[in-house]
């Protein structure tokens, strides 16, 4: 796999290799205390419920720029849709660590995430044009592979410098690596949206279809927004909302410090996982595999409240990360596929925005639920979730046949 991917256009591989890299560095540090980010919005004072409420708002931020990020990508280009936004939250991480109260710790990060959502249209192309149509399981997969090994990385290094006590040193050092992040992808990456017309590869810079906003609420489209609303919601509710490190510590006894490293432990098998989901995508199809990445995650996040051991719980969410990387995988490779039937950025801004908004919904309802009916209210709403992507995909193959009839009967 390695050999072939590594005999492609050289601007396809060192634009893979370069995204992968500056991301990981960044990824490494942002989770060495992010995964307590709740405990820290408790620590400054916030209530738990307050806490849902937080990252309601910072997932909605998360949404609100994809649209117009994706537009100024096919205006401007990959590139400075990618850097910019990288200087940006460096300044606003140096903000989140001198923040006295929660309050202004929330409105830094909601600026961060304000400006990661204009990234990621342009993160998705970017990989995706960066690669032959036939090995976009593969650039996905490699590009996830050291997204899990920062995630090995960051919450040991946090468990390291006891995150709870530290955490200012620790969004200190996120935003200094985002500055060097920001200057390495400045001088290294290589602008596809140029190199559209002289690239070999098959791209997504050519837009087959028409496209308008409310084409999403219909159609392949619309399916397509539909699962990546639940793909966006799962791990909202488990590995990256609030839930996990609160029902760790409240309900199984854990310390911060323990909750990190189980996060550690377990993204060893994520890291695996991600080099062999994008074959795996490539040789048995998205469909498949982002069901067996739903389901797989689901039921063994839900099987890990029942432990009240460390291993257990490492085991469990190690299990469970392997599976999320095979969800994250199948569809990246999946609505870059679709997109790149339209103008890919707006499409993909577009989906991506409405997918996070919905998402984002989902977590203050969990967090109220929490309250009312228990800790273990987030958990079944994701296990319900996970079991939806097998009628959803069923609809979507559904509308391709019918699709492919109705164009075999005009011809």
């Amino acid at each position: 796999m390695w050999k072939s991917w590594l005999n492609g256009h050289p601007l396809t591989n060192r634009n893979i290799f370069v995204l992968s890299v500056s991301t990981a560095a960044l990824v490494a540090a942002l989770f060495s205390w992010y995964r307590i980010l709740a405990l820290i919005f408790r620590e400054l004072g916030a209530s738990d419920l307050e806490t849902s409420f937080a990252f309601a708002l910072l997932a909605g931020a998360m949404a609100l720029g994809q649209y117009p990020g994706g537009i100024l990508a096919e205006k401007y280009g990959r590139k400075p849709l990618i850097v910019i936004p990288t200087y940006i939250a460096a300044v606003l991480y140096v903000v989140a660590a001198m923040a006295p109260t929660w309050q202004i710790l929330l409105l830094a990060l909601i600026g961060v995430n304000l400006a990661s959502a204009l990234q990621s249209a342009s993160f998705v192309m970017l990989l995706a044009e960066s690669a032959s149509p036939q090995k976009r399981g593969s650039a996905f997969g490699t590009f996830q592979f050291f997204i899990g090994f920062a995630l090995i990385v960051g919450p040991l290094m946090g468990a390291y410098f006891q995150p709870l006590e530290n955490y200012r040193f620790l969004i200190g050092f996120t935003a200094i690596t985002a500055l060097v992040v920001g200057a390495f992808r400045q001088k290294h990456l290589y602008e596809t949206l140029e190199a559209c017309e002289d690239n070999p590869v098959d791209t997504m810079a050519s837009a087959k279809k028409s496209f308008t906003f409310t084409d999403i609420l219909k159609g392949k489209l619309g399916w397509l927004l539909i699962i990546a609303i639940v793909v966006a919601s799962i791990p909202a509710l488990t590995i990256y909302g609030p839930f996990i490190a609160l029902y760790a510590e409240d309900v199984q006894g854990f310390t911060p410090g323990e909750i990190n490293l189980f996060f550690a432990y377990g993204a060893i098998l994520a890291t695996i996982v991600s080099l062999l989901a994008g074959p795996m995508t490539e040789r048995w199809g998205n469909e498949r595999i982002l069901v067996i990445g739903a389901i797989g995650h689901v039921l063994l996040l839900y099987v890990w409240l029942s432990g009240t051991t460390f291993w257990f719980a490492a085991l469990m969410i190690a299990l469970g990360y392997g599976f999320l990387q095979m969800l994250f995988v199948a569809f990246d490779t999946m609505r870059a596929t679709i997109a790149s039937e339209y103008q890919a950025g707006p499409v993909l801004g577009a989906i991506g925005m409405m997918a996070t908004l919905a998402s984002a919904l989902i977590v203050p309802i969990a967090g109220y639920g929490k309250e009312i009916k228990g800790p273990m209210v987030p958990f079944i709403i994701a296990f319900i979730l996970g079991l939806s992507v097998v009628f959803l995909v069923i609809k979507i193959k559904q509308y391709e046949i019918v699709l492919e009839e109705e164009l075999d009967a005009q011809v």
